[in-house]
């Protein structure tokens, strides 16, 4: 259930059918936008443990700075 909802939720969100092939397989990822990469690492952790890891909060930072961070991590 939660991985046909997060489709349809990524489908409407503008990702390509391929791209959500791609994130939904098993495995690394490969052959899609790094960014769209890090943010499905995001919410899979978020999801995973309530809690975002510090490598990837740290990659995000690096990535979009604190405060496109913040709006991120809250949508």
């Amino acid at each position: 259930m939660l991985l046909h909802s997060s489709t349809r939720i990524a489908l409407n969100s503008g990702l390509s059918k391929t791209e959500v092939e791609a994130l939904t397989a098993d495995g690394p990822v490969a052959g899609i936008d790094p960014d769209i990469v890090l943010i499905a690492r995001m919410a899979d952790d978020i999801a995973d443990r309530a809690t975002l890891g510090e490598d990837l909060l740290e990659a995000a930072i690096a990535r979009w700075g604190g405060d496109d961070t913040r709006k991120l991590i809250l949508i």
